[in-house]
């Protein structure tokens, strides 16, 4: 079966439409981080990491959130007096506390006492000053709110020039920053997205230009002692804590490891309230990392997620992708839709399954292998997906059309047959429109092959070339076709054989890679000769294999209206009427017919040479040899005129004379009926002037005696080279033959006898009374000549 360029130009593009829907989609690449968390060992978070979490049972005792600023502050002075690293509080603190009441106690005048019972964001204010190694949340806005602006100490100032790179690199978000007397206190204010584990989180976002940290990767700079202007950011990705390397992508993005026991956390994690009424062991909290956040989320509580990335972090086991997984990405997707669009097409199902699980197998590697090794992501789970997908979809689609592909192929046959059989039958264009509904096959290439080298052998090009552009397009390179198409479009769109000549075309025609042309039944060899009226060609007929001359005439190029209608009627007519002509002297005619507008005659093929050859000084034939042919001559025009056949061409150039064997054919019988027609549109006389008879040129109605004429004037020529009447115009000419004497035949030709002169007088009278008035009369008036010029008398 050859495949079809347009279908599988549309399976790759729903395969490229698959692969931009997968690739877009994060849900691949989860499945792939969650799948690899299975096939690696346990990981241990980091030591130096505490969690204390806001339960449930907090909130029911304290009451919910949020809990009053001073609380807080006492909580964190608390962390400081158990001598806490650093301090990380996830929760928002954007919104003041109490600002209505202490509004209206200004306006009412209050005491002091109840302004600073009411004064809590101060009171946590101040317990972030003493502390100082407090760091703060900024969440992103919630819809329909507003973003804050961020203090000048809580972004990272930009001083190299992969570090600006990286400000325009970044995510970018809105965020609700502390209120402004909090952060301008804390030792740091850092980003909480939202978001699942196996998500990549930003390690920095870009907030109105500006650049700010994440809580997690501003929190684990404190663990190792690192302030902002410590932190380096590097252009293709990646971030350095002082000596310690953070891997990411090209955007700050990495993934932490999740430290789970199922959904419990491996982290040490305390209830606030423990925390805080001290009932902790002595040295649960000295020198820790303490995160401090809402537990109502469970696993997936934003504090966890800090977590996990902090201890990720201090562990160097932060999951990025370097910035070349984004290339390798593409280049898989692009070999993956490949391999769907035009690889599965080449091989059977098994070899086809074989070389997919392949595929799957070296993208599964190349995902899996670097990220449990070494912690390298490259995100190739949606071309994995894509593969997978693709390759199922290629299989119900093939099972679908092999089971209706049954009845579909039994159609396409019966196209076919129906295309030869119409084609049998000599209609080509229906044929054709059988054969463009059927499946492409090489058995139907194979039969719009041989169509159009019907067309070709009928010298229908145009159609040739029709039908194989149809094959080069359902096939290309099949076979020769292309060959056959350069040549083709050589010829102009409907040449004819008369017009063949033109560009080389002829020689093109005859020794090309082309059909042979065909003119009705005959094939035609070459082209044997060329006249006035028409081209003679070599031909075959191949039902019995006889060699034929068949002689073309273009009546449409010679005649228009009226009289082309007349002149086509009386050409087959009287060629018809020479075709019943059987005499040894007279070429046989086997067929007469009409091809596209080109009359032919097909006779018998002679291998003589034209009686001219012999009609010019220096080349003439014995007396006796020219005196026998004319005799043979006059015996087949006294037949022909017997059966009311007349020539009207007798001359030097239609005799076809064999001198080894004496043998004599007088040829172009029918065609020369066309002579009495005196102009063609051009004004051009057909026929040979210089032979015809007196009332030939006056246009009269002539008869046997006319070819009489014509064969005293090829006499005349044998003996002295020259015919008797010569002008330097068709007038002149005309003029000659009807009122002047012919030259005496004997002048300057003393050897010709008086005989012959006497003959050759009567001959050519002007009158056609005053002539032979039979061709047998003037054969037995030479066969007397051959006598006594044998006797010597």
């Amino acid at each position: 079966m050859i495949g079809s360029k347009r279908l599988w130009g549309s399976l790759l593009a729903l395969l490229l439409a698959v692969a931009a829907v997968l690739g877009a989609a994060p849900a691949p690449e989860r499945l792939a981080l969650r799948g690899a968390e299975f096939l690696t060992p346990r990981h241990v978070p980091s030591a130096d990491v505490v969690v204390v979490g806001i339960g449930a049972d907090d909130l029911a005792r304290i009451g919910d959130w949020p809990w009053p600023r001073d609380l807080i502050a006492a909580f964190t002075d608390k962390l400081v007096a158990d001598r806490a690293r650093v301090i990380a509080y996830v929760p928002a603190f954007d919104t003041a506390q109490n600002a209505q009441a202490l509004a209206s106690l200004q306006r009412l005048g209050g005491s002091g006492d109840m302004r600073r019972a009411l004064e809590t964001d101060a009171r946590f204010a101040a317990s972030l000053r003493r502390a100082g190694n407090v760091l703060l949340g900024a969440h992103p806005v919630l819809q329909g709110e507003r973003g804050t602006a961020l203090p000048a100490t809580a972004v990272l100032e930009p001083r190299k020039q992969d570090f600006l790179r990286r400000l325009f690199d970044a995510p970018m978000a809105s965020v609700r920053a502390p209120l402004p007397m909090l952060a301008a206190r804390a030792d740091g204010i850092g980003f909480v997205a939202d978001g699942v584990h196996t998500a990549a989180q930003a390690l920095a976002v870009r907030v109105n230009g500006q650049l700010l940290p994440s809580l997690a990767l501003l929190t684990a700079a404190r663990a190792r002692g690192v302030g902002n202007d410590k932190l380096s950011l590097h252009a293709l990705g990646g971030i350095t804590l002082g000596k310690l390397e953070v891997p990411t992508d090209a955007r700050l993005r990495a993934v932490a490891r999740t430290y789970r026991n199922g959904d419990a956390s491996l982290f040490p994690a305390y209830g606030f309230g423990d925390a805080y009424d001290g009932t902790l062991a002595p040295d649960s909290l000295r020198g820790k990392v303490v995160l401090v956040g809402l537990m109502e989320q469970g696993a997936d509580a934003p504090v966890l997620r800090v977590a996990d990335m902090v201890s990720s972090i201090l562990n160097q086991e932060v999951i990025a992708t370097p910035f070349w997984g984004a290339w390798l990405r593409g280049l898989v997707v692009l070999g993956v839709c490949a391999w769907l669009g035009f690889g599965l097409a080449r091989f059977g199902r098994v070899a086809a399954l074989s070389l997919s699980v392949v595929w799957l197998v070296l993208i599964a590697n190349l995902e899996f292998i670097p990220l449990l090794a070494r912690g390298v992501w490259l995100p190739l789970a949606a071309p994995f997906a894509l593969l997978l997908f693709g390759h199922l979809l290629w299989l119900a689609w093939r099972a679908l059309h092999s089971h209706a592909g049954i009845n579909s192929i039994e159609l396409s046959e019966a196209n076919r047959q129906l295309g030869l059989a119409y084609q049998q039958l000599g209609r080509y264009d229906d044929a054709f429109d059988s054969f463009r509904r059927c499946r492409p096959s090489t058995a139907l290439c194979e039969a719009m092959q041989h169509l159009a080298q019907d067309h070709e052998r009928h010298r229908r090009y145009a159609d040739a070339i029709r039908v194989y552009d149809e094959i080069e397009r359902i096939a290309p390179g099949f076979d020769d076709v292309a060959a056959h198409l350069e040549q083709l479009r050589q010829f102009e769109t409907t040449p004819t054989l008369m017009g063949a000549r033109r560009n080389g075309a002829r020689d093109m025609m005859f020794s090309g890679n082309l059909q042979k042309p065909m003119l009705g039944r005959y094939q035609l060899v070459k082209e044997i000769g060329r006249g006035a009226m028409g081209v003679v060609y070599l031909g075959r007929d191949p039902k019995i294999g006889r060699t034929v001359a068949i002689k073309t005439m273009s009546l449409a190029d010679e005649f228009d209206g009226r009289v082309l209608e007349e002149i086509s009627q009386r050409f087959y007519r009287e060629a018809e009427t020479a075709g019943r002509l059987n005499h040894p002297n007279i070429v046989t005619i086997y067929d007469v017919g009409d091809d596209q507008g080109l009359a032919y005659i097909a006779m018998d093929f002679l291998s003589g040479e034209p009686l001219e050859n012999y009609a010019a000084p220096g080349k003439l034939l014995p007396l006796a040899e020219a005196l026998s042919i004319v005799v043979k001559v006059a015996d087949a025009l006294a037949y022909a005129h017997t059966q009311n056949v007349v020539h009207r061409d007798i001359k030097p150039a239609n005799l076809m004379y064999e001198r080894e064997s004496g043998r004599l054919k007088i040829t172009d019988f029918g065609i020369a009926a066309l002579t009495d027609v005196s102009k063609t549109r051009t004004g051009t006389i057909l026929g040979s002037p210089s032979y015809m008879s007196p009332e030939q040129i006056a246009g009269r109605r002539v008869d046997g005696r006319s070819d009489l004429y014509s064969l005293g004037v090829t006499f005349y020529q044998l003996l002295r080279g020259e015919v008797p009447f010569e002008a330097t115009s068709l007038t002149g000419l005309m003029y000659k033959i009807a009122n002047e004497p012919h030259p005496d035949v004997t002048f300057l030709r003393p050897d010709i006898p008086a005989i012959l002169k006497t003959v050759i007088d009567k001959a050519l009278q002007k009158n056609a009374g005053d002539r032979y008035q039979t061709g047998a009369d003037m054969a037995s008036a030479l066969r007397d000549c051959q006598s006594r010029l044998k006797s010597g008398r």
